[in-house]
């Protein structure tokens, strides 16, 4: 035989495939969560206008304006407590709970006649997101070999933008009560997909209980496979961060994670900057300002589903292209297209040039922003969380990264309507643009190329500082 061929025989490639499709079932059950996540985010979007519609008097527009703000301070305020929470119940139980808190949410839904119901909604839900941003990309990352976290490591916001689609059509059809009680199959599905499924072979090593891990492993790979180089290498790289510290602090007083901590944070600021949330939120209102002739109902759901189809494209762009390059060119397009927008806005508002012939131009705009989103800003993000953080400082990080996503969804929206409002849409269109243009930089400089590396070998290099860049 010539030395250095390695020959692949055609059950090995079968066992390999069993094992791949093993932890997919995986990801998409886990995934789960975030459609029911999403539907419960995006809830106010077809249901604002019902609530001023006249069938709920004691509801004002002011009192609307708090529906979307409520879980992202309940998310903030609760995020700290994340750490306990996973290192007591583990990552699987820690995600069942999220259906619980979905069901009493949409429960609340259905049956709230005043303000009052939906605010409490909205609190039970934001308690769920911090269990969901928090544990989701972790159980994801501990779960999953290099190659299957490369392709679907990003599947969250596929499950993402699919909840947006179905909350965006079923609110635009059925009245919000109606809409709550069939929403309550997510969650029921969810649960009963997930508490199938194995618990991280990490989480069982960190409590000491080899025999668990060893089983874990057993059912995320094929049973004819031999396991222990990987639980061995699992297993040096728990023992070597054991004798670190874990403290909140350790985020930024040690360098490894300092620099894991600043690349994560500044890429999910860099994501929710670059206006995603605000023009979820506010799409059918850009329709409006247009002139579009298309129903603003419609074009809402043409975003949706046209959001949804590029994120299923997503990670195998991430894929074929690395972490780096796909955020770079993510960030690249998102802002190009965003100056284009607000070129038009300009022209639209602050002259007196006839745009009626072109008045389908922000829907086209939005789409290809969309596009150009979900071809790295949408997934990136959340795969480097997975990925940079060390086993043992994961629970701090992602409660660190919770109050960032939330406080960036608040300031973002906020600052949306503030500066439509006072200034013209042309503005934000402006500011969201420069900020992507700004990320595309920074991501070109300082984000790392993880692609194909397991997680214990991205740690030694980033303690090594020789990343791939």
């Amino acid at each position: 035989m010539t030395e250095g061929v390695t020959i692949v025989s055609a059950n090995d490639a079968k066992v390999a495939k069993f094992s791949n499709w093993k932890q997919i079932r995986a990801i998409c059950a886990v995934n789960l969560c975030a459609f029911g996540g999403s539907v419960l985010f995006n809830w106010p979007s077809p249901s604002i206008p019902k609530l001023l519609s006249g069938d709920y008097p004691d509801i004002t527009d002011e009192d609307v304006s708090y529906l979307p703000v409520i879980p992202p301070i309940v998310t903030v305020l609760m995020s700290p407590s994340f750490g306990y929470f996973l290192k007591r119940f583990g990552r699987k139980y820690t995600l069942l709970s999220i259906a619980g808190f979905h069901i009493v949410s949409i429960i609340l839904l259905a049956t709230a006649k005043t303000k009052w119901g939906f605010f409490l909604s909205r609190v039970f839900f934001g308690v769920s997101d911090v269990f969901m941003f928090g544990c989701l990309p972790i159980y994801v990352a501990e779960i999953s070999t290099p190659h299957v976290r490369g392709t679907w490591g990003g599947a969250m916001m596929i499950f993402v933008f699919f909840g947006q689609f179905f909350v965006n059509t079923l609110g635009y059809y059925c009245d919000i009560a109606t809409t709550s009680w069939i929403l309550l199959i997510v969650p029921i599905t969810f649960f009963l997909a997930f508490v199938c499924m194995p618990e991280t072979p990490y989480h069982y090593l960190l409590k000491g209980d080899r025999d668990s891990a060893i089983k874990s492993l057993k059912r995320l790979r094929d049973p004819n496979e031999d396991i222990k180089p990987e639980l061995e290498r699992i297993e040096e790289d728990i023992k070597r961060q054991i004798v670190d510290s874990a403290k909140f602090k350790d985020l930024v007083m040690v360098k490894s994670n300092r620099n894991s901590f600043i690349i994560v944070f500044l890429t999910i600021t860099i994501q929710q900057f670059s206006g995603c949330p605000s023009f979820n939120v506010y799409n059918q209102y850009i329709f409006q300002q247009a002139g579009q002739n298309l129903n603003r109902g419609y074009a809402s759901m043409i975003c949706s589903v046209v959001l949804a189809v590029a994120t299923l494209c997503g990670p195998m762009f991430v894929d074929k292209f690395g972490r780096r390059w796909s955020i770079v060119i993510s960030t690249f397009c998102c802002g190009l297209v965003l100056l284009v927008l607000a070129i038009y806005f300009v022209i639209k508002d602050e002259t007196k040039l006839d745009t009626s012939f072109i008045s389908w131009f922000p829907l086209v705009g939005l789409l290809a922003y969309f596009i150009s989103f979900a071809i790295g800003l949408s997934v990136v993000p959340f795969m480097l969380q997975g990925e940079l953080f060390a086993t043992n400082m994961r629970g701090h990080a992602s409660a660190a990264m919770n109050i960032t996503i939330c406080l960036s969804i608040s300031a973002t929206s906020k600052l949306f309507h503030y500066l439509m409002t006072s200034f013209g849409l042309y503005v934000p269109f402006t500011f969201f643009s420069i900020c992507s243009f700004l990320g595309m930089l920074y991501c070109y400089k300082f984000v790392p190329e993880t692609k194909g590396k397991t997680l214990e070998e991205i740690q030694r290099l980033l303690k090594q500082h020789t990343v791939e860049t």
